[in-house]
């Protein structure tokens, strides 16, 4: 196995184009089955290494992929990412400067007015991670319809076949990806759909893909009845309804479950959080008087 071990220079180079097709299947499996570094030193300024585990590397590269989907790239703000993979933004800043170091990311930092941190573009080096995959990895690929070549034993089409306007290849194609769609909701387990039910009914929908997961734990302990009755209560409670600007106080999804707030006084919820300057500004005005 051969690691592309390209410089700071070289990370530019991925940035303008892909080192491999993209591939949604052989893009999660790598970054399952890659054999991260258990631990990865990084410099940081106090005197002492800091280290970052795989598990972490690991989370923010499914971050990653969740967001990037078929391109190329994601743009996403440190505070997005924290959220998502539930790691301090202080330790994630050491996990992208571990992912660099280990030459599995690019990144493009950017910068917007004033000189304020903006979001940074962010790209996966696909072939320095399918080289950490152990041999075998990709070798029980989904069949040859997933990937676009024709159903037939033949290497490839006829030309009178394929010159045809509804070549059979694209009719089978066609036919499995509208099957797919048919049946994307019956190929969720009983506790995906609970799960996907409470995100629908939780107020502010950030953060998905972290969220649901969140979710699933959450009934591991807890009856679906039970944490819908609490989502809902949530929900139509004023800490649950805050418009405008006030909507930045409703916790993502994610740490909401993750935190276990269902089990919180639900007072605090009819006491929600509001602009505290209009108290402050009263007081001044009492004392004036």
């Amino acid at each position: 196995m051969t690691v592309d071990q390209t410089g700071p220079a070289g990370q530019e180079d991925h940035f303008q184009q892909g080192s491999l097709p993209f591939d949604r299947w052989r893009q999660g499996r790598a970054i399952e089955k890659a054999k991260l570094p258990a631990r990865v030193e990084v410099n940081s300024r106090s005197e002492r290494p800091q280290r970052v585990a795989a598990k972490a590397m690991r989370a923010v590269l499914k971050c990653f992929d969740s967001h990037a989907r078929r391109k190329p790239t994601c743009t996403l703000k440190i505070q997005t990412i924290s959220e998502e993979t539930n790691i301090s933004e202080q330790h994630l800043a050491r996990v992208l400067k571990a992912l660099e170091q280990e030459y599995l990311i690019g990144r493009e930092k950017r910068s917007g007015e004033g000189g304020r941190r903006a979001a940074s573009v962010y790209r996966i080096i696909w072939s320095n991670l399918e080289a950490l995959c152990p041999a075998g990895t990709f070798e029980d690929t989904p069949g040859p319809t997933s990937h676009g070549a024709c159903p037939d034993s033949h290497s490839a089409c006829p030309d009178s076949h394929s010159a045809a306007p509804n070549s059979h290849c694209e009719g089978t194609l066609n036919h499995s990806s509208k099957r797919k769609e048919n049946h994307k909701d019956e190929t969720l387990s009983p506790r995906q759909n609970q799960a996907e039910q409470l995100y629908a009914i939780y107020p502010r929908k950030v953060g998905k893909g972290a969220a649901i997961k969140s979710i699933e734990r959450a009934l591991e302990t807890v009856a679906f009845e039970s944490l819908k009755e609490a989502v809902e209560a949530f929900a139509q409670s004023p800490a649950g309804q805050l418009a405008g600007t006030q909507r930045r106080f409703i916790p993502y999804p994610a740490t909401w479950f993750n935190q276990g707030r269902w089990t919180d006084d639900r007072c605090e919820w009819d006491g929600a959080r509001v602009d505290r300057r209009q108290p402050y500004e009263n007081f001044l005005n009492k004392g004036q008087t």
